[in-house]
């Protein structure tokens, strides 16, 4: 093939031309080529990252030409964007959701709508693109700002304990093929956490349910204290998006304090699962999400070398009193006078009662989907067992616009907005501390 830089004035049919020759030829490795360059000069263009699409799938680069794709059909759905959808499901083995697809043309047709199939489009607009799905309601943490910490301030919730589990697998999976299914989440667009307050690491089958996801072609990632070490297979890396690794401090003083674990088994752990993991694939992120309390100030040099050798991510955050009736009683004058006092020695706390929610705030929790381990729809991520309307039932029950509508009308969430919680929660995340 001639030098990239003689194709400098080449049009986009004439790059197409190109390519289709190679493909006669089957020279595949030039029609790479001529693709990759398609959408450096083209990348605007849904047409270029077809072609990408087809090139990346017949060298065998099957997950790199389903994000080739997906980008294309973002741009513009078509007749054959959507074929070359079903081939890439199928060399990926996701076999369900070529299957899917396949089914969804066919009842276009049926119903003689546009092969552009516009509900394709509507799916991926109003599917909820945030997903927490808690798999494990098990936590082995001792944090005491954290309302599952055995030794919380103010006290463990007894009944909320009590109805902690292990998601059932089975019922994982019928979960999220309804979801899919009644386009809830969009296998193209949503990423599922699978935490919320328990270590996910601690679940018995795992991988098991990573594989469903995989296998459904929907992207996940999760949040691990990482008191364990996990090994997963190449196959459920193809569509893990990425890792969150929650660390108390520094130290193994710090540790005491918070988490109680080896801290050096916990940095063991996480250098293990980069390496590991990086080995068998896995191409996204990894990020140490670094709670900072006072007495742990002075260790964020070491935690920021820490992951600059591993080449990993780093975000400095407050730590917070973690759970809604938790950071409640903060604010109303009901935590007692001697977890008060605890607080106002290890929490950066000097700033909280000057947050003062906007007008008109929205919180974005009504963006995110918040699912237990009983499969149950929550109204955000907060809430603990034994409040007011906790739950709203089994989410596999619901349709999109049921989920919607309950989460609009919760007398919980005007609660919340109406003393400003709602605002508070999610500015304490969102104020880095360097």
């Amino acid at each position: 093939m001639e030098n990239h830089q003689n194709f400098s004035t080449a049009t986009l049919p004439d790059l197409v031309k190109f390519f289709n020759e190679m493909l006669n030829k089957n020279d595949l490795n030039n029609a790479e080529r001529i693709s990759s360059l398609l959408t450096e000069r083209f990348g605007d263009h849904y047409v270029a990252w077809h072609i990408r699409a087809i090139a990346l799938r017949l060298t065998n680069q099957p997950k790199e030409a389903l994000s080739a794709i997906e980008r294309s059909m973002r741009l513009h759905v078509t007749p054959d964007s959507l074929a070359e959808l079903i081939r890439i499901y199928q060399s990926l083995g996701f076999y369900d959701q070529a299957d899917q697809l396949s089914k969804n043309i066919a009842k276009a047709q049926e119903l003689k709508q546009p092969l552009t199939i516009q509900f394709q489009r509507e799916w991926n607009f109003n599917a909820y693109k945030n997903v927490y799905f808690e798999i494990s309601g098990i936590c082995n943490g001792k944090c005491p700002y954290c309302v599952t910490g055995i030794n919380c301030i103010i006290g463990r919730n007894i009944e909320d304990i009590k109805a902690r589990k292990f998601v059932d697998v089975d019922e994982f999976k019928f979960t999220i093929t309804h979801l899919i299914e009644n386009s809830i989440i969009s296998p193209s667009e949503s990423v599922v956490q699978l935490y919320n307050w328990g270590e996910p690491l601690l679940h018995p089958h795992f991988e098991k349910l990573l594989s469903i996801l995989t296998k459904k072609g929907v992207r996940y990632g999760f949040s691990t204290n990482c008191s364990v070490l996990k090994e997963l297979s190449p196959d459920v890396l193809t569509h893990l998006n990425n890792v969150t690794f929650s660390m108390s401090g520094f130290s193994q003083d710090s540790y005491n304090r918070i988490h109680g674990f080896d801290f050096e088994e916990v940095k063991q752990n996480i250098t293990q699962m980069v390496h590991l993991w990086r080995k068998l694939g896995y191409r996204g992120s990894f990020t140490i999400a670094y709670h900072v309390y006072q007495f742990n100030i002075l260790e964020c040099q070491s935690a920021a070398k820490f992951a600059s050798d591993l080449r990993i991510g780093v975000s400095f955050v407050h730590a917070t009193l973690n759970g809604y009736n938790l950071m409640r009683s903060y604010f109303d004058d009901t935590m007692s006078r001697e977890a008060l006092k605890k607080c106002g020695s290890e929490l950066i706390t000097y700033f909280y009662k000057d947050i003062k929610r906007p007008e008109n705030y929205r919180c974005p929790q009504f963006d995110n989907l918040v699912i237990n381990e009983h499969c149950e729809l929550l109204p955000c991520c907060g809430v603990e067992r034994g409040m007011p309307l906790y739950s709203f039932g089994k989410i596999a029950d619901m349709t999109l616009e049921e989920i919607k509508d309950k989460r609009l009308k919760a007398d919980f969430c005007k609660v919340c907005a109406k003393i400003g919680m709602d605002y508070f929660g999610h500015a304490i995340l969102g104020k880095k501390v360097f």
